[in-house]
């Protein structure tokens, strides 16, 4: 019985978040575009270390941005590459007014960072990784929300690009819950965690919190933790749900890539100070944990094996919902024999990733 029972309470708290993300999603109408009295200066920061292969499609993205030439700056800051990616952007960019090139006077992504936003002329500041892949009209449906909603901090839907096989599909649909946990949160009003790979925020508003943000002490989660900063000081946070506004990033495509990525986004996590945070992550690793003890119960014999089909079952359709959601405002596929295959397996990942990145030290790079 104690198998049974001990983790039911953060299993229903698990399908009660999911419920209500995929309602709130359903009943969003998105941002979509609209007419604006003013179009702000936005400032599009990249950071970038040994992307080499990745900066040329970068660059013709961030050429098809259809937010007006005189009010974009791009700005591109190497945090120490050691390959061809700073000679292809002088070489490239050279005759394009609209585009810096930076060398970040301190190692580390944070630090390349902040050393761009100390360079940013735009009221709007925008950014994004270098191996992604930005729609054309990313920087004006962001910079339409930030208008229309007088928002200080935003943030966009990122997509895994199709490929890298059956694992390649998994990571995708993986990332896509991800993404939409996080899109739904903010929608609930509840943020909890974005992606710098399509963030934005006002740069007075930055200047004004960016000695209060924390995990300064860890390579990762510039993101996550800028976003809680705008949190703590009830800023105006808001999920920009258009689809112009959609960028794709690389699948990792092997086992080992996934988990050095999820061990780094999990062990950040040790450093949150947000309770909602704290609590939504607690949950998804007790809910997934006791249906792995559901699994051990029932080949023990401490349990019928009907219990963890039945759990297992249960979290599949609601997952389900709210994916095919996601998929469908991309127009993408999301078949179910696939869903119930990869609902199988994720919750064993989970926990591996989870207690790897308790026990290590993220990097980037």
């Amino acid at each position: 019985m104690f198998v049974l029972c001990w983790g039911l309470l953060p299993f229903l708290l698990y399908l009660g978040f999911v419920g209500a993300v995929w309602r709130c999603w359903r009943r969003e109408k998105g941002s979509g575009q609209s007419d604006v009295l003013e179009e702000p200066l936005v400032s599009v920061v990249v950071p970038f270390r040994n992307e080499e292969k990745h900066l040329p499609a970068l660059v013709a993205a961030l050429r098809e941005q259809s937010h007006p030439d005189s009010l974009l700056e791009f700005l591109l800051v190497d945090d120490g590459s050691s390959d061809g990616g700073p000679a292809f952007l002088r070489r490239e960019l050279a005759d394009d007014a609209r585009f810096v090139l930076l060398s970040s006077p301190a190692r580390g992504k944070k630090q390349a960072l902040r050393h761009a936003f100390d360079r940013c002329k735009g009221s709007l500041v925008l950014t994004t990784d270098a191996d992604c892949v930005p729609a054309p009209g990313w920087v004006a449906a962001v910079a339409t929300a930030f208008t229309a909603q007088e928002a200080d901090f935003l943030f966009g839907l990122v997509r895994m690009r199709p490929g890298g096989g059956l694992f390649g599909a998994f990571e995708s649909a993986d990332y896509m819950a991800l993404q939409l946990s996080g899109a739904g949160a903010a929608l609930l009003g509840m943020p909890v965690f974005c992606s710098a790979a399509s963030m934005a925020f006002r740069r007075s508003a930055y200047f004004e919190l960016r000695d209060r943000v924390g995990g300064q002490a860890w390579a990762s989660g510039d993101d996550v933790f800028l976003l809680h900063a705008f949190k703590s000081a009830h800023k105006r946070i808001v999920f920009v749900k258009d689809a112009a506004a959609v960028v794709e990033t690389p699948v990792g495509g092997s086992l080992p890539a996934y988990l050095r990525q999820r061990m780094r986004w999990g062990g950040k996590a040790r450093a949150y100070k947000d309770g909602a945070s704290l609590g939504l992550a607690g949950v998804v690793f007790l809910s997934n944990l006791w249906l792995l003890a559901l699994v051990a119960g029932a080949l023990l014999g401490a349990c019928s094996p009907w219990w963890p089909v039945l759990a297992f079952g249960i979290k599949a359709v609601v997952d389900g919902l709210l994916l095919r959601e996601g998929f469908r405002f991309l127009d993408a596929d999301y078949p179910t024999g696939r869903h119930v295959l990869f609902s199988l397996f994720h919750p064993f990942l989970l926990l591996l990733s989870a207690l790897g990145g308790l026990l290590s030290t993220p990097k980037w790079k």
